[in-house]
């Protein structure tokens, strides 16, 4: 924001009296816009470029994006896309700030920047990339994919943001300035429209819809084979599973009534492509032992899914690995988990098992109930019997000693005491 307000731009003189940023306006020698552009690219600070659009007065705002547009137009396509993407975010996000004020100018700044953000989106139909010029077909390929996935993921967060109005009464209003830009003046037909925000997805699902029609056989299966991030995924891989969640939001956005003309033929088309994303659940359910082990320790999964899974398999009490695992991560396990825990143990010291760590089974089980509360150790144990009657199933080899010892303290304590007394 410092930079910005010291950067020449024209509106900038009518920030000086603000009482909010005045002060920090002309502080500093002044930026060509030029030089502000090269900062940005060469710091990498599009994330605050864009939160500058969506906080800075209208004004202020779409003379950002104009020196924004113009740096675009000369970057990597793929670049190019991804900073289009922010940038049509930044300005849906812009206006669900002002759509709960009312006034002319207010009423003028949503128009304009409905505007915009249909001037954008024209980037995704028609790239004005000066490097497309020169590239084979299948880096066309390449780029038209990946505008999809930009696209796609564009209408993702603007219908997150629709189907969501606290998050937009949350947002921070700012003061209204009047927009300066006399391009988009001059593209305005009739200046008694009024812009909602279904306006804004209406436009988004049309140029998806767009998109969408250009797809043919020989580019999704391009597609295929086009891997992306580094990952072991494919290009068709993110435009599957981005069109499931789409069709999913955009369901929950018509919410049983039409809302969005071409909505429903859009989710239709989708559905012969989409798919459903893969989630940890599905992970786990495809998941080996030696996997299930492995992220039972890793705190950036959900461990305790992990560990059911751990729990769920069938070698768990007689594989070393699957055993060592389990003791090791006894701390996640919960109620239920324990009761399992205790039929796993009980299956796999029977004779017929023929276990050769008893003993080690025999400890995990009754160290898992250690970690119940008084109580609940009490109602396991009256479970035990009642499930698997009177047993001493779970007596290990050091019991006697173990008892003998408890046994010896307690008539210490208790001759102590009668001495005491």
């Amino acid at each position: 924001m410092f930079l910005v307000l010291n950067t020449s731009f024209s509106v900038k003189e009518q920030l000086i009296e603000d009482i909010d940023c005045g002060h920090i306006v002309d502080c500093a020698p002044t930026l060509s816009k030029d030089v502000l552009m090269e900062l940005i690219w060469s710091l990498s600070l599009h994330k605050y470029a864009c939160e500058s659009i969506v906080h800075c007065p209208v004004a202020l705002g779409a003379e950002i994006l104009d020196a924004v547009l113009d740096k675009v137009s000369s970057v990597e396509p793929l670049e190019a896309l991804l900073r289009v993407e922010e940038l049509s975010t930044a300005v849906y996000c812009k206006f669900t700030k002002l759509k709960l004020i009312k006034g002319t100018d207010v009423e003028c700044a949503k128009r304009k920047l409905y505007i915009c953000f249909k001037s954008l989106l024209q980037y995704f139909v028609k790239p004005n990339l000066k490097e497309l010029g020169n590239v084979g077909p299948q880096e066309l390929y390449r780029v038209a994919g990946f505008a999809m996935r930009c696209i796609l993921s564009l209408m993702t967060n603007c219908l997150k943001l629709y189907l969501n109005p606290q998050q937009q009464q949350k947002l921070v209003m700012s003061q209204v300035y009047d927009m300066s830009l006399p391009e988009l003046i001059g593209e305005i037909e009739n200046d008694n429209i009024v812009v909602t925000s279904d306006s804004f997805i209406d436009e988004l699902v049309f140029v998806c819809k767009t998109n969408f029609c250009a797809i043919t056989v020989d580019v999704w299966l391009f597609w295929a084979e086009c891997e992306v991030d580094g990952a072991n995924r494919t290009l068709q891989n993110e435009i599957s599973e981005a069109m499931y969640t789409c069709s999913e939001d955009l369901k929950r956005a018509q919410n049983g009534d039409v809302k969005f003309p071409l909505a429903g033929e859009l989710i239709t088309m989708f559905s012969s492509m989409a798919l459903k994303p893969r989630d940890e659940d599905d992970e786990i359910q495809e998941a080996d032992a030696e996997l299930v082990i492995k992220n039972v320790s890793d705190k950036s999964k959900s461990q305790r899914k992990w560990f059911k899974a751990l729990l769920g398999l069938n070698e768990v009490m007689s594989d070393k690995n699957c055993t060592d695992c389990l003791k090791s991560n006894l701390h996640l396990a919960e109620y239920d988990d324990i009761k399992v825990i205790i039929e796993k143990a009980v299956t796999a010291l029977q004779p017929v098992c023929g276990h050769g760590e008893s003993d080690k089974v025999k400890h995990i089980a009754l160290d898992s109930v250690k970690l119940l509360s008084l109580k609940q150790q009490v109602e396991i144990v009256q479970w035990f019997f009642k499930t698997f009657g009177t047993s001493t199933i779970f007596l290990t080899d050091g019991f006697n000693m173990v008892a003998t010892e408890v046994f010896n303290k307690a008539v210490k304590a208790t001759v102590k005491n009668d001495k005491v007394k």
